[in-house]
């Protein structure tokens, strides 16, 4: 079997999206022999046409033309002359991402030519309009939602034979928006692997921490603020940790001033478990999400997760089994919750194991492997 996997960010690519897709390539190698190419934007300028992540998987670059770095707007690449001249070398065309250029571009060819190809979607699609969000974001959200979605969106779902959604409530809306066929939608979540991910002992736990590819208003970084000022108010031993970069930069760094705030503007995705580690807990306050990487890294690492609940999320946080969800309209009545639980040590191990635990049942690599592999095998 030999997958073509379209994807609008490279695998070194910092975020969820590639990191899923690269660990999905070498666990479908490793487990069932599967030959895949990934073709992606040249973003991070490699300069390279072919390079290689094993014997069985080859990435292709192809030059990217444009790259704002906004919420919704994405990078654009021109591979659809390679998809033309080479979508017959492969079984299935698998494309991630649900408004990415390279998603549209694939789409395009699914209605001229006749292929096997699978829509993944990584979030994206519950996208509600934040009135505290600056004018630029609320912009690009209404773009989406009365233009985006009614046009290319509903295309790009149209077009695919099978439709994967790391997101439940995500999936649902797809069926009742596009009224797609339920038969032909899969609920398959993200993973981790449990090998690298784990908890160190050593490390000294002592943070409260947020971790955002990109600090804006999208994943909340301002209520983050309001909420662990509120915190220190009331508990002044207290220590915050934020990683991220974006256009809410300033925002931290005055709050800094104030508050025992640690930031790093990047971390080394390979060191990224030490951050887990050394974190009493992992606070997400996104006001939209699909469902987060960080969530299943964190679990892997024993560390509980207080999240908003919005997209997915509530699927893997039990509210007081593995961690809290709040209302991210009403976000003031979590700060109490927070407080009661980094107050009792047993408590925060015992969610900790508790999502250690979920993790090993439910969202390793060897299981979301198997499920995407069965969906394979459907269509040839």
């Amino acid at each position: 079997m030999r997958i073509l996997r379209i994807v609008p960010l490279p695998p070194d690519y910092i975020g969820g999206l590639p990191l899923y897709c690269k660990n999905l390539s070498l666990n479908l190698a490793k487990r069932k022999g599967i030959k895949c190419d990934i073709l992606a934007p040249d973003l991070l300028n490699k300069q390279k046409k072919v390079e290689y992540l094993s014997e069985s998987i080859k990435i292709i670059y192809k030059k990217k033309i444009i790259f704002p770095k906004k919420h919704f707007l994405y990078p654009v690449a021109n591979i659809f002359n390679f998809l033309k001249n080479n979508y017959k070398d492969y079984d299935i065309i698998h494309a991630h991402g649900y408004y990415f250029s390279t998603t549209t571009q694939c789409a395009l060819l699914r209605k001229i030519c006749t292929f096997p190809f699978i829509l993944h979607i990584h979030g994206g699609i519950q996208t509600p309009y934040n009135p505290v969000s600056n004018m630029s974001e609320n912009l690009q959200l209404l773009i989406k939602q009365k233009i985006f979605d009614r046009v290319v969106g509903r295309f790009h779902i149209e077009s695919s034979d099978k439709l994967i959604s790391v997101s439940k409530p995500d999936l649902f809306t797809i069926v009742q928006k596009y009224q797609v066929n339920k038969e032909n939608c899969y609920y398959i979540p993200n993973a981790v692997d449990i090998s690298k991910f784990k908890r160190i002992k050593n490390i000294e736990r002592k943070y409260i921490t947020l971790m955002a590819t990109r600090l804006s208003y999208v994943k909340g970084v301002d209520i983050f603020i309001k909420i662990i000022k509120d915190l220190y108010k009331n508990n002044k031993n207290l220590k915050f940790l934020i990683i991220g970069s974006g256009s809410l930069r300033n925002l931290v760094l005055e709050a800094q001033k104030k508050l025992p705030i640690t930031y790093y503007p990047s971390y080394p995705y390979e060191k990224i478990q030490e951050v887990y580690n050394m974190s009493k807990l992992i606070l997400i306050t996104s006001r939209t999400e699909g469902v987060p990487n960080i969530i299943y890294e964190s679990f892997a690492c024993e560390t509980p997760v207080i999240s908003s609940n919005v997209g997915g999320i509530s699927n893997v946080i039990s509210p007081n089994i593995n961690g809290i969800l709040f209302d991210i309209n009403n976000y003031k009545t979590i700060v109490r919750s927070i407080l009661n639980l980094i107050s009792d040590e047993n408590k925060l191990k015992e969610y900790g194991r508790n999502g250690q635990k979920l993790i090993e049942e439910e969202y390793s690599w060897e299981k979301i492997t198997e499920k995407v592999y069965s969906i394979y095998k459907t269509m040839l």
